[in-house]
């Protein structure tokens, strides 16, 4: 994961690069944060944080003679390069609008730029 996020930053050109912290930290700060309303997060995703996760393709390739059309690095700087293309339109999403179809609040997030 922290690959494919360095990759997204130079993709970016952010300038960033990405740091790790200790799990038990990062999750103990995403619960907390989300806990008090002041993360785009939900409290799910610390379940994530820090794990390897993995598919196994095999029976679909082999069934289906499945190839995958990007990789993971291709995926995600494509995701990036819409969410910047229609990121007006998401500002103004309806209120109700599925919160993977809107801009989230910064919250906590604000606050981590200034250690960086």
């Amino acid at each position: 994961m922290r690959e494919m996020l360095q990759t997204l930053c130079d993709h970016a050109a952010t300038g960033a690069s990405v740091r790790s912290i200790p799990m038990g930290l990062a999750v103990c700060g995403m619960k907390l944060t989300s806990a008090l309303g002041l993360s785009p997060l939900g409290d799910y995703h610390s379940l994530m944080y820090g794990r390897s996760m993995y598919f196994d393709l095999s029976k679909i390739r082999g069934e289906l003679g499945y190839t995958a059309k990007y990789s993971n690095d291709e995926m995600i700087c494509e995701s990036y390069d819409w969410y910047i293309a229609n990121k007006d339109k998401l500002k103004y999403a309806k209120e109700g609008a599925s919160a993977h179809r809107s801009a989230v609040k910064q919250g906590a997030l604000k606050l981590l730029k200034l250690f960086s």
